[in-house]
Formats: C-alpha cells, sequence, structure tokens
C-alpha cells in the first residue's frame, strides 16, 4: 500500500495550482486533501490541477470532494483538471459521470498544456 501524502504547488507551466494526491483518496484521507484544496480555492483561482497520477484508489468520498471542488471553482468561473494515466482511476471518473461537471480529465502534462492554455 501506498503512502498516502497531498502536497500543494503551483506551477509556472500551467499557470495553476496543483494539488499532487499520491495513495488513497477515500474517507480517511478526504479531510487533508479538503483542508488543502480550501486554503487554494480562499485565492479565487482560474484554474486548479489535481495530479491524482499516484493515486491509486478512489471511493465515494474521494469524488464528492473532488466535485466540491469543481463547484467552488465554478462558481468562481474557474475550471479543474485531473491529471491521471492511472487506467482505475479514469475509469471511475468516467463512469461516475463527474465530467459533465466542471471537471476535465487529462492523461498527462503534454494534454493539460493543450487544453489549459485555449
Amino acid at each position: 500500500m501506498t503512502q498516502f501524502s497531498v502536497t500543494q504547488s503551483y506551477n509556472e507551466a500551467f499557470s495553476s495550482d496543483v494539488l499532487q494526491i499520491q495513495g488513497e483518496l477515500d474517507v480517511h484521507t478526504c479531510p487533508m486533501v479538503k483542508e488543502k484544496a480550501e486554503v487554494i480555492l480562499d485565492a479565487s483561482p482560474s484554474k486548479l490541477v489535481l495530479d491524482l497520477d499516484q493515486t491509486s484508489y478512489i471511493d465515494s468520498t474521494g469524488l464528492g470532494v473532488i466535485v466540491y471542488m469543481a463547484k467552488q471553482m465554478a462558481d468562481q468561473s474557474g475550471t479543474v483538471y485531473v491529471l491521471t494515466s492511472q487506467p482505475q482511476i479514469r475509469k471511475v471518473y468516467e463512469v461516475s459521470g463527474i465530467g459533465r461537471q466542471n471537471i476535465h480529465l487529462v492523461a498527462d502534462q503534454e494534454e493539460l498544456l493543450r487544453v489549459s492554455t485555449v
């Protein structure tokens, strides 16, 4: 099992705050993710990148936190980008329908640069 961590940084290339989540995003870890996200959201950014490339599992609580972030961003006319190449995470995204929210799935940094600068 991968050790859980959530780190916040700013990426100049994306002109965006990035939350990188490693390990499982579930009922036990969501409070830490939401706490870090709220610090970013308080600054009213135009975009937020969730780097889930090192995320091994998401439960319904994790999806709820992502939707919460997307709603907060939409209220500020912002966008959330979920960056992951993990097949299991991409499948959860697709099956859950959260793509109908203000959440865009990208496979890698090149795709993120392409879609987030349009």
